[in-house]
């Protein structure tokens, strides 16, 4: 399979198929805008998003030892509270990935000109994520409410860190002096 991602349950093909389509979209985005710093800002969050989609909403083969596990089901796990997730001493690889994943997609969303819309966007893209492997049994994925809670905390910290990032490079630009003529 190319890319390896067999190793993780993760249809190759189908994975393939929505990088390709991120990478379009992303750069009609870039294309619609002018080439312009602003339409790339959107162009890179079009392919951060299409690169979460691909990750999340790719198809996994049942019984493999990584996404497969529950086999073609509906429904959520949400057998968790925002206070157990935080508790939870286990925090394994996938979670750590789940809050990864969502991290550059706040970033890029701190640094967009048209904040309110974005951030509604990225809030309710995990959501979405796991009602569509709530209710797609074909793509062979659960979803489980601690998903929603670690990528909801990726785009967070992604916002805090844009934030700041942003902050620091105004008071850079404000802090230097024009020249002087003449």
């Amino acid at each position: 399979m190319p890319f390896g991602l067999d190793r993780y349950g993760l249809d190759s093909a189908w994975f393939a198929v929505a990088c390709v389509v991120a990478l379009a979209v992303a750069w009609l985005a870039w294309a619609a805008g002018g080439f312009t710093r602003r339409s790339l800002r959107w162009a890179l969050t079009a392919l951060i998003w299409g690169g979460v989609i691909a990750l999340t909403l790719t198809r996994v083969r049942f019984g493999d030892s990584f996404g497969g596990l529950y086999g073609p089901t509906t429904g959520c796990l949400t057998h968790t509270s925002v206070g157990d997730w935080a508790r939870e001493s286990r925090w394994n690889q996938e979670r750590v990935g789940n809050v990864a994943l969502f991290v550059p997609m706040g970033l890029f969303l701190a640094m967009m000109p048209r904040r309110r819309l974005a951030i509604a966007l990225a809030v309710a893209t995990p959501f979405v994520i796991e009602a569509v492997q709530a209710f797609v049994p074909s793509l062979g994925r659960q979803c489980d409410v601690r998903d929603v809670i670690s990528n909801e905390a990726g785009i967070l910290i992604g916002i805090l860190i844009g934030s700041v990032v942003t902050i620091l490079l105004a008071r850079r630009r404000s802090r230097v002096t024009p020249r002087r003529t003449g």
